[in-house]
């Protein structure tokens, strides 16, 4: 998919999922490896993200809204 989206320069949001189960250290070291990945596009956002904590939840939205030319 992402190379389908690169292919055809469409943008995307990587949602990094279940970041709760991650201690700090191997959460940073995570998410660093999967925003230098080279598939991804530079500048493709990477949100961290946790529905039992809410964590990220407004991130996504935002992004989500900046991508359908909707203003929250």
């Amino acid at each position: 998919m992402i190379d389908f989206m690169n292919g055809n320069e469409l943008p995307y949001i990587i949602v990094a999922t279940k970041v709760d189960k991650l201690n700090a250290t191997d959460r940073k070291n995570n998410l660093a490896a999967i925003a230098s990945h080279p598939i991804l596009a530079e500048g493709t956002p990477v949100i961290p993200f946790s529905s039992l904590k809410n964590e990220g939840r407004n991130e996504l939205w935002r992004e989500i809204a900046k991508f359908a030319d909707i203003k929250l």
